[in-house]
């Protein structure tokens, strides 16, 4: 995926849903690193820390784009509250994050699950099927924009293509 410094910049500064300091490493580095992390939307940017613990400089060191992607709990010697973030196609390149509590660790991977794209569009199929079932139309297809769709099982017919949910 490419994003211009523009694009990225102007995600950076709005509100964050998370931020805070974290231990980061990543699966073929040695050593912990101290990071101050911002989550927004599906990129979490994160930083350098300076002596006092807080985001050295106003430009993130990094991002890590969170999609296709798994979140679980994770054990490593140097910390007893760590997580991972494995991605599908590439689950070599692992990013192993620890923090000072368990509550923390949860809170952190609790806001990163839920900040994929994916997340969202299961939870949107989800309550679909519900309300679906209780009403017997489907909820999408009852506004304007998606009037020329039809749904027959769990495929989407459009103009004579067929796309696979």
């Amino acid at each position: 995926m490419k994003f211009n410094c523009k694009e990225l910049a102007e995600i950076y500064f709005g509100p964050a849903e998370l931020e805070g300091r974290l231990h980061h490493k990543r699966s073929h580095k040695s050593g912990f690193k101290e990071r101050w992390f911002k989550l927004r939307y599906n990129f979490l940017f994160y930083h350098n820390t300076n002596e006092f613990g807080q985001a050295d400089g106003i430009q993130p060191s990094g991002v890590i784009i969170l999609e296709n992607c798994n979140i679980k709990p994770d054990v490593v010697r140097e910390s007893c509250f760590a997580f991972s973030i494995v991605f599908n196609d590439e689950p070599q390149k692992c990013h192993i994050l620890s923090g000072r509590s368990e509550s923390q660790i949860e809170q952190w991977m609790n806001a990163i699950k839920q900040a994929s794209y994916g997340y969202w569009r299961s939870q949107l199929i989800v309550l679909q099927q519900i309300l679906c079932n209780k009403t017997g139309k489907d909820p999408l297809l009852m506004y304007p924009r998606n009037k020329d769709l039809l749904r027959v099982g769990t495929e989407v017919i459009c103009s004579g293509d067929v796309w696979q949910q």
